[in-house]
Protein backbone atom coordinates (compact mmCIF):
# COMPACT_ATOMS: atom_id res chain seq x y z
CA UNK A 1 0.00 0.00 0.00
CA UNK A 2 1.67 3.20 -0.95
CA UNK A 3 -0.67 5.63 0.53
CA UNK A 4 -0.56 5.94 4.66
CA UNK A 5 -4.21 6.53 5.14
CA UNK A 6 -4.61 2.97 3.54
CA UNK A 7 -3.13 1.41 6.41
CA UNK A 8 -5.50 3.39 8.89
CA UNK A 9 -7.96 0.57 9.99
CA UNK A 10 -10.66 3.33 10.37
CA UNK A 11 -10.04 3.92 6.25
CA UNK A 12 -10.43 0.07 5.33
CA UNK A 13 -13.53 -0.04 7.23
CA UNK A 14 -14.94 2.96 5.45
CA UNK A 15 -14.61 0.89 2.50
CA UNK A 16 -16.53 -1.77 3.40
CA UNK A 17 -19.44 0.05 4.87
CA UNK A 18 -20.06 2.31 1.71
CA UNK A 19 -20.17 -1.36 -0.61
CA UNK A 20 -22.66 -2.80 2.33
CA UNK A 21 -24.40 0.43 1.93
CA UNK A 22 -24.50 0.38 -2.11
CA UNK A 23 -25.20 -3.55 -2.45
CA UNK A 24 -28.10 -2.36 0.65
CA UNK A 25 -29.54 0.64 -1.30
CA UNK A 26 -29.81 -1.47 -4.55
CA UNK A 27 -32.59 -3.69 -2.73
CA UNK A 28 -34.14 -0.66 -1.35
CA UNK A 29 -37.33 0.48 -4.09
CA UNK A 30 -37.96 3.98 -3.89
CA UNK A 31 -36.69 6.51 -1.48
CA UNK A 32 -35.07 7.77 -3.60
CA UNK A 33 -33.63 11.08 -1.75
CA UNK A 34 -32.73 9.03 1.22
CA UNK A 35 -30.50 6.53 -0.78
CA UNK A 36 -29.19 9.78 -2.66
CA UNK A 37 -28.44 11.37 0.84
CA UNK A 38 -26.68 7.86 2.36
CA UNK A 39 -24.49 6.86 -0.48
CA UNK A 40 -23.03 10.30 -0.01
CA UNK A 41 -22.70 10.56 3.48
CA UNK A 42 -21.12 7.00 2.91
CA UNK A 43 -18.63 7.98 0.26
CA UNK A 44 -17.72 10.94 2.67
CA UNK A 45 -16.26 9.39 5.01
CA UNK A 46 -13.80 7.11 3.24
CA UNK A 47 -12.93 10.30 1.23
CA UNK A 48 -12.27 12.93 4.21
CA UNK A 49 -10.16 9.91 5.97
CA UNK A 50 -7.85 9.72 3.20
CA UNK A 51 -7.83 13.26 2.17
CA UNK A 52 -6.92 13.93 5.67
CA UNK A 53 -4.00 11.24 5.60
CA UNK A 54 -2.61 13.64 2.43
CA UNK A 55 -2.44 16.28 4.67
CA UNK A 56 1.38 17.66 6.26
CA UNK A 57 -0.52 19.77 9.09
CA UNK A 58 -1.80 18.22 12.73
CA UNK A 59 -4.71 20.88 12.31
CA UNK A 60 -5.57 19.78 8.56
CA UNK A 61 -5.54 16.35 9.35
CA UNK A 62 -7.82 16.99 12.77
CA UNK A 63 -10.45 18.65 10.00
CA UNK A 64 -10.62 15.81 7.92
CA UNK A 65 -11.23 13.05 10.35
CA UNK A 66 -13.50 15.93 12.05
CA UNK A 67 -15.83 16.05 9.36
CA UNK A 68 -15.46 12.35 8.44
CA UNK A 69 -17.37 11.44 11.74
CA UNK A 70 -19.83 13.99 10.98
CA UNK A 71 -20.69 12.14 7.73
CA UNK A 72 -20.50 8.69 10.33
CA UNK A 73 -23.19 10.34 12.42
CA UNK A 74 -25.42 11.70 9.27
CA UNK A 75 -25.25 7.95 7.92
CA UNK A 76 -26.57 6.77 11.26
CA UNK A 77 -29.36 9.26 11.31
CA UNK A 78 -30.42 8.19 7.61
CA UNK A 79 -30.39 4.52 8.91
CA UNK A 80 -32.65 5.52 11.94
CA UNK A 81 -34.72 7.14 9.67
CA UNK A 82 -34.97 4.32 7.19
CA UNK A 83 -36.07 2.15 9.90
CA UNK A 84 -38.88 4.04 11.38
CA UNK A 85 -40.53 4.73 7.35
CA UNK A 86 -39.38 0.76 7.73
CA UNK A 87 -37.22 0.73 4.71
CA UNK A 88 -34.92 -1.70 6.06
CA UNK A 89 -35.47 -4.15 9.06
CA UNK A 90 -34.08 -3.94 12.30
CA UNK A 91 -31.42 -6.72 11.63
CA UNK A 92 -29.68 -4.12 8.99
CA UNK A 93 -30.32 -1.54 11.01
CA UNK A 94 -28.45 -3.04 13.97
CA UNK A 95 -25.65 -4.17 11.90
CA UNK A 96 -25.08 -0.57 10.01
CA UNK A 97 -25.88 1.00 13.48
CA UNK A 98 -22.67 -1.17 14.84
CA UNK A 99 -20.43 -0.77 12.41
CA UNK A 100 -21.34 3.18 12.82
CA UNK A 101 -20.43 2.65 16.28
CA UNK A 102 -17.08 1.45 15.48
CA UNK A 103 -15.68 4.06 12.78
CA UNK A 104 -16.76 6.91 15.01
CA UNK A 105 -14.69 5.35 18.19
CA UNK A 106 -12.39 4.48 15.72
CA UNK A 107 -12.08 8.77 14.81
CA UNK A 108 -12.35 10.10 17.96
CA UNK A 109 -8.89 8.24 18.95
CA UNK A 110 -7.40 9.92 15.61
CA UNK A 111 -8.64 13.51 16.67
CA UNK A 112 -7.70 12.80 20.17
CA UNK A 113 -4.49 11.17 19.04
CA UNK A 114 -4.21 14.39 16.94
CA UNK A 115 -5.20 16.99 19.65
CA UNK A 116 -3.00 15.81 22.06
CA UNK A 117 0.35 15.84 19.94
CA UNK A 118 2.67 18.93 20.21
Amino acid sequence: MPFLFEKLEVYQKSLEFVENVVITIRDVKGEQALKDQLKRASLSIALNIAEGGGRFSKAEKKNFYVMARGSVYECTAIFQIMLRIRVIDHKRYKNFYKSCEEMSKMLNALITNLMDAK
